[in-house]
């Protein structure tokens, strides 16, 4: 993760000496990226204050929908992390309501899953029907990875319930 973070920081300091007028769209499209790479290595090392202090920094450069999206996705991981599930579920609930008024069936399933998966780590009730629906969503589109997380996390659902049967279904 130093390498990473140490060229990171580099391209950052590099972006910010390109002469006005150059592609901003470019320049910004960039620094998110970075930013958002940067946040990722300080969740994987646990550092987590870190991790949010930078995704609040991207937020504030982020001007794309889906940019926003995917720095508020990864900000309420960390919270999920830090047993802050409140802040959690607050984002990916409102994530997965923007998604469907987006119509992207891609991100609702994804958004449903993290969702319905914190839902399971609190024992909601609803959790069990979420899950399902976003792996039938994925199954649908023909979302691989997404298909394989949202069996992934049925499974967990399901060890943690003790139901052994539903367990070796999604096995």
């Amino acid at each position: 993760y130093r390498e990473s973070e140490r060229l990171n920081l580099e391209s950052l300091k590099l972006l910010d000496q390109i002469p006005p007028g150059a592609d901003e769209l470019w320049i910004n499209n960039t620094k998110i990226k970075i930013l958002n790479d940067l946040g990722k290595n300080h969740a994987n090392k646990k550092d987590f204050k870190e991790a949010l202090k930078i995704y609040d920094k991207a937020l504030k450069t982020a001007t794309r929908q889906s940019d926003i999206q995917a720095i508020l996705n990864n900000k309420a991981y960390i919270f999920e992390k830090q047993n802050l599930w409140q802040k959690a579920l607050d984002i990916y609930r409102t994530l997965y309501h923007n998604s469907i008024k987006q119509n992207d069936s891609s991100k609702t399933a994804r958004y449903l899953d993290n969702l319905s998966f914190l839902k399971s780590q609190m024992s909601l009730p609803d959790a069990e029907e979420g899950l399902l629906q976003a792996l039938q969503i994925h199954v649908k589109e023909n979302h691989k990875m997404g298909t394989a997380t949202s069996y992934m996390h049925l499974l967990k659902h399901y060890q943690k319930n003790d139901d052994t049967l539903k367990m070796t279904l999604y096995s």
